[in-house]
């Protein structure tokens, strides 16, 4: 990415992708430190994640224009992002909420499904979306530390 973060946003871009496949959106907004891009499809008036790690190269195909927006992003549903945000996706080191209930229920450590989406693992760790070793959190430091082991070895 040649220009700053910032000067992309409201700009319909084309994202080379690692994988050889390209993706094109007005770009919504660009975490400075992860690189991830959100993008809005247009036509579809969709949004989509695309990783910063998964990016090659950004190309601006028209600037960004104020009297010409295609999609209002003031109406956008916060909700919606979280759940995108939520969602595993190439490059990022997160699992399954079932895939990480099994593991530790292999494991013979208890788990617990919270009705806000956490999962609480042996009373005392609790792991948020994505449900990685750095969304786990507790007052116990230790056990944080072990959980966050048994836990990456299942994203690895």
């Amino acid at each position: 990415m040649e220009k700053s973060n910032s000067s992309y946003v409201g700009c319909v871009v084309q994202l080379d992708l690692v994988d050889m496949s390209t993706c094109i959106g007005r770009v919504y907004t660009i975490d400075p430190e992860t690189k991830n891009v959100i993008i809005c499809d247009v036509e579809k008036q969709d949004y989509h994640l695309i990783p910063g790690d998964a990016i090659l190269k950004m190309k601006t195909l028209e600037p960004h224009n104020v009297t010409n927006e295609l999609y209002n992003f003031d109406d956008v549903d916060q909700r919606y992002f979280s759940e995108l945000l939520s969602k595993s996706h190439p490059g990022q080191c997160s699992i399954s909420k079932e895939k990480l209930l099994d593991h530790f229920r292999k494991l013979r450590i208890p788990v617990e499904c919270m009705s806000n989406g956490d999962v609480v693992i042996a009373g005392s760790v609790t792991c948020q979306e994505p449900y990685s070793a750095d969304s786990c959190s507790s007052s116990n430091d230790i056990i944080l530390g072990r959980i966050q082991s048994l836990l990456s070895e299942v994203t690895e």
